[in-house]
């Protein structure tokens, strides 16, 4: 069975011709088309599908499309009938753009709206005996057509389970379909975690201020303690250390470590608790990452995108928590709370995000050893080959 997968996902991954006899077409090159495997979980099977995608802000013209087409022989028999499966994306009242059609030697045989009620894998059948009457063979397309000229109307659409039946009984396959089974999977790995607080933070109230506001919060303690406890019932505030937010405003925002330490007294006196932002991604904006030092002294401590790309929201490279950037953060943040004695800390996550040539992290060396390492530990080497 496995086998039998393998070469299904195999034949539908091909481009141009595939191995039974499907061509893929498009006119307009933002159109694509592609066969792909297809998992139906209700049915057990892997199909063969066609799927069509056109992106968003983009142009398309009338008679723009994209499809795959192949020639069929119509099989001996009084009835026959086109039977598939289809699907699109769009949900909206948009009418009259983008069509996804049959198509029998470039004649119409069954057409649908992307903005008519969703198909969401309907079964189709077009009886076709007038069209076959009297030919050897003809060619059949399925795909998306345009009929107006759009800019932005992006769509994705599907077609699986294409088939003819003969007489309502006789079925002649025309796209591959695999059986398969679920195999249960083991338990994740259980991460190391301290028991939560519940002491306090479920109901905490608490403010953050950043920036401009952080250094009127501190410099003006004295009326803004009060005042954010009583006129507005704060009891917790988050700050960066003074470091960090010099790191990131002007000069003439800035903080002394004397101004920090006095306004932080300042909350103390007003009942506050102190939460002391940090962060994995860029050390809590430690003017070591801030100013680039690390990532010039760690490049293998940088998100990476599968093709080496970095993440560098905020200027600096994004630090990745798979590599030695963790034990770094920690221990930054570590020594804050015991200079400053704060009661929690806001750990800003990590923020896999896109990097800067647009493709998702991260995919640094540590990253990749790491996933295999989880793999390995969690399904063994059976379920690993498996």
């Amino acid at each position: 069975m496995l086998d039998t997968i393998a070469a299904l996902l195999l034949a539908v991954t091909q481009a141009g011709p595939t191995p039974d006899g499907w061509t893929l077409k498009q006119l307009g090159e933002p159109w694509q088309v592609a066969m792909e495997p297809r998992p139906d979980y209700r049915r057990g099977l892997i199909e063969q599908t066609i799927q069509v995608v056109f992106p968003g802000s983009t142009e398309s013209q009338p008679g723009w499309f994209a499809a795959a087409e192949r020639v069929v022989q119509p099989p001996a028999g009084h009835r026959c009938e086109l039977v598939f499966r289809a699907g699109d994306s769009f949900t909206g009242p948009t009418a009259g753009y983008h069509f996804l059609q049959a198509r029998l030697d470039e004649r119409v045989v069954w057409e649908a709206d992307v903005a008519a009620a969703p198909l969401g894998g309907a079964e189709v059948r077009i009886e076709l005996a007038e069209a076959l009457a009297g030919r050897a063979e003809a060619t059949l397309a399925l795909g998306v057509w345009d009929k107006q000229r759009v800019t932005n109307f992006p769509v994705a659409a599907w077609f699986s389970g294409v088939s003819l039946w003969v007489d309502g009984a006789r079925r002649v396959e025309l796209t591959a379909a695999a059986p398969y089974r679920f195999e249960p999977l083991p338990p994740d790995l259980p991460l190391p975690a301290a028991p939560p607080n519940l002491a306090w933070t479920p109901s905490a109230r608490i403010v953050q201020p950043w920036g401009d506001t952080e250094h009127l919060a501190v410099a003006e303690a004295v009326s803004w303690a009060p005042r954010l406890a009583h006129d507005y019932g704060f009891e917790t505030i988050i700050l960066l250390p003074p470091a960090a937010h010099n790191a990131i405003t002007p000069a003439a925002k800035h903080l002394t470590p004397s101004q920090f330490e006095a306004g932080l007294a300042e909350y103390r006196r007003a009942g506050f608790r102190f939460v002391l932002y940090s962060s994995l991604m860029h050390c809590g904006h430690d003017p070591a990452w801030q100013t680039g030092r690390l990532q010039r002294e760690h490049p293998e401590w940088s998100q990476r995108d599968s093709k080496g790309n970095p993440v560098t929201e905020y200027g600096a490279e994004w630090l990745c928590p798979n590599t030695g950037a963790f034990d770094h953060c920690l221990r930054y943040t570590l020594d804050l709370v015991r200079r400053y004695h704060a009661d929690a800390v806001m750990l800003d996550n990590p923020e896999s995000l896109n990097s800067t040539a647009g493709l998702p992290t991260c995919y640094c060396d540590a990253c990749r050893q790491r996933f295999r390492d989880y793999v390995a530990q969690r399904f063994g080497p059976d379920a690993t080959r498996r």
